[in-house]
C-alpha cells in the first residue's frame, strides 16, 4: 500500500506541474492547441487524488481527508468543464484563478492524503512487528 501511495503521489504532482505549466502558456495567450492535453492531465490528477482516497479509506488513514480529497476532486471537475462559460469577458480571471487554485489545492490535498496513507501503512507494519509470536500448542 505504501509504494501504490507513493507512486500515486508522484502520478498527482507531475500531472499537476504539467497542467500547471500548461495552464500558465494559456493565460499568457500560448499553446491553445494544448488545451486537450491540459484537461486530460487534469483528469489524471483527479483520478489519482480518488485512488488515493481509495488507499486512505482501506488503510484506515485520516478518513475524513480522504473524504475531503474524494469531494474536491469531483469540485476540481466541475469547474474545469464549467469555466469557459463562467464570467466570461474582461473578469474571467476571476474563474482562472480559482481554477488555478483549486488545482493547487487538490495537489497538495492529495500529497498531504498519500502522506496519510504512508504513515498509517507504517505504523500498521509496526504493530505487527511488536505483537509476540504465538506459540505453537499454547493457548
Amino acid at each position: 500500500m505504501t509504494t501504490a501511495a507513493r507512486l500515486l503521489k508522484v502520478l498527482l504532482r507531475l500531472s499537476g506541474i504539467a497542467a500547471l505549466l500548461l495552464g500558465l502558456a494559456f493565460w499568457t495567450g500560448h499553446l491553445f492547441s494544448w488545451v486537450p492535453a491540459h484537461i486530460l492531465l487534469g483528469f489524471v490528477v483527479v483520478l489519482a487524488m480518488w485512488a488515493i482516497a481509495a488507499l486512505a479509506f482501506r488503510a484506515g488513514a485520516n478518513r475524513g481527508l480522504a473524504a475531503l480529497v474524494a469531494l474536491w476532486g469531483f469540485g476540481v471537475v466541475v469547474l474545469g468543464r464549467m469555466q469557459v462559460g463562467l464570467v466570461p469577458g474582461e473578469m474571467h480571471w476571476i474563474i482562472a484563478l480559482a481554477h488555478l487554485l483549486a488545482g493547487g489545492a487538490a495537489m497538495g490535498l492529495g500529497a498531504a492524503l498519500a502522506n496519510a496513507v504512508e504513515r498509517s501503512a507504517s505504523r500498521i507494519a509496526s504493530e505487527a512487528s511488536r505483537e509476540p509470536p504465538h506459540a505453537a500448542g499454547h493457548t
